[in-house]
């Protein structure tokens, strides 16, 4: 655990002063110094042994090994693409994106941790980039804490689910793209998600969701309820009818016949504890009754009608509850609740930045920040995802050397 920690206090550290030191983004130096920033954690899921994180023995080291024995980038593509199957220690079908990257990296290398490398590398520099696209938009939003905000929340999955979560950066890169009016450049960055993780497509309600918010941002329905409440709800919701409501729609698939393949993803798995449900969503929970209470305090909405920015980042969490929600009897379709629990590395200052008074703003900052990484300490020593202990027999050399 010392080994993340440490990983992640460097990099915020670095990334604080980078952003602090270099106002005019644009500089040369600005790009040298958020390089080196991100490095440590990157480094971190690059040198780690290939038993930390479930999905590395599904796509990580099958795949890479057999694109070892391929000599031809077509065809290694086809003969992924011709697996059918997804077990442990064999190839699995992935795609195509991924399939070029896994092929690219063992052209380059024997060792299958620069593949892990790349990966991360691949997912923080786009969420770093999108980071300051949103902070370019709106200078509410903050680059360092939305750091604190990945780094607590994703970068410990990230360890493990590594195609989706490299997915999901890419489609919050593409959002923020979206909000700059780069519409060519965010179609293209959400396809190149597709090319990674077929579930993007679900990030594709964003984009409905942005269009609408714009094209009606004049007519936009006023929250009768603090938004808490809307969110309690949902998540009650789901809790209570989700499992009648998979039944009914495993009954449906099974009777389609091009269908019955996704029927194994609808099963009634058991998913978590109630408690344990509830650790997904807790951090939306709370900040956002800490919302309802300072909009009382200070007269005046943080989620504003006229403020198309947070009804956005408010439907996305929306979403993030209703899918973290199945958790609670089911642990395959939630996990499509990534493409929107993603915003929260936006959203989150945003909100608190509306804040009016200081000394409030600073608590609930730090208040924030407490929670945040009380949750990635719970989330990483339960064991999810096989990520803790972290081991290194790189890592291990490195210190007995200087030892």
């Amino acid at each position: 655990m010392v080994i993340y920690i440490s990983a992640i206090l460097i990099s915020l550290t670095l990334i604080w002063i980078t952003n602090t030191v270099f106002t005019k983004k644009k500089y040369f130096g600005y790009y040298l110094f958020s390089v080196v920033s991100l490095l440590p954690t990157t480094i971190v899921a690059g040198i780690r042994d290939l038993t930390v994180g479930t999905d590395i023995r599904h796509y990580i080291t099958p795949n890479f090994n057999a694109a070892q024995n391929y000599y031809n980038l077509f065809d290694y593509v086809s003969y992924v693409n011709s697996i059918k199957t997804a077990y442990v220690d064999t190839v699995n079908h992935t795609e195509m994106g991924y399939s070029v990257l896994v092929y690219l990296v063992a052209k380059l290398s024997s060792n299958p941790m620069w593949l892990l490398f790349t990966l991360q590398a691949i997912t923080i520099v786009s969420i770093y980039i999108g980071l300051n696209i949103f902070h370019e938009e709106n200078n509410r939003i903050s680059v360092t804490f939305g750091m604190v905000v990945y780094y607590t929340l994703f970068f410990g999955p990230s360890l493990n689910i590594m195609r989706q979560t490299l997915a999901a950066s890419l489609v919050f890169l593409s959002i923020a793209l979206l909000c700059k009016k780069s519409y060519i450049s965010s179609f293209v960055t959400v396809l190149i998600a597709l090319q990674f993780h077929l579930s993007s497509l679900t990030g594709l309600v964003i984009f409905v969701v942005y269009f609408c918010i714009e094209r009606f941002k004049k007519n936009k329905i006023t929250l009768n309820f603090p938004s808490s409440v809307y969110m309690i709800i949902l998540f009650i919701i789901v809790l209570v009818t989700g499992p009648v409501v998979f039944k009914g729609l495993q009954y449906i698939v099974t009777q389609i016949s091009f269908l019955q393949k996704y029927a194994s993803s609808l099963d009634y798995t058991g998913g978590y504890t109630i408690s344990g449900t509830v650790l997904f969503v807790i951090s939306d929970l709370i900040i956002f009754m800490i919302i309802n209470v300072v909009e009382k305090i200070q007269k005046s909405n943080i989620i504003d009608k006229d403020d198309h920015l947070s009804y956005l980042f408010f439907i996305t969490t929306l979403f993030s509850v209703f899918f973290f929600g199945i958790y609670s009897f089911q642990n395959v379709v939630p996990r499509l609740g990534i493409f929107f629990s993603i915003f929260r590395i936006a959203s989150y200052s945003y909100y608190i930045s509306k804040i009016k008074a200081l000394d409030l703003r600073i608590i609930c900052n730090v208040g924030i920040t407490m929670l945040l990484f009380i949750i990635f300490f719970k989330v990483t020593l339960s064991g999810s995802g096989e990520i803790f202990p972290y081991t290194s027999e790189i890592w291990d050399n490195f210190i007995n050397t200087i030892i």
